[in-house]
């Protein structure tokens, strides 16, 4: 399966950068596959924006919204890998991340 992503918020562009920031909350499932979760932007960012964010001219931040987790995303995967606060070791496959929610800001 693949995280779940959800468009929070649009916000309108701007003279300077950054344009456009978009927040977005990401639900991860209930079997963590190691390596990460596949995170497709597709149906909420540009095509454009999606270029960008995997040659860094275009940032996602990810943000901890729920316990012990706090995310990295992988633009060249297209993935969201998920790491535990109290060793940053990369969570286990098949962990069970269902309650793991994080939100995701992207600047473009």
């Amino acid at each position: 399966m693949a995280a779940t992503i959800t468009r929070a918020k649009k916000f309108g562009g701007q003279a300077s950068a950054p344009t456009f920031l978009d927040t977005f909350g990401i639900t991860m499932d209930a079997s963590y596959p190691t390596g990460g979760e596949a995170a497709d932007f597709s149906d909420t960012l540009p095509p454009a924006v999606i270029a960008a964010l995997i040659t860094g001219e275009a940032q996602l931040v990810l943000f901890p919204y729920t316990g012990a987790h706090y995310g990295v995303y992988d633009a060249a995967n297209a993935k969201v890998k998920v790491y535990l606060y109290s060793t940053g070791v990369e969570v286990g496959n098949g962990v069970d991340l269902t309650g793991v929610i994080l939100k995701a800001l992207v600047i473009y």
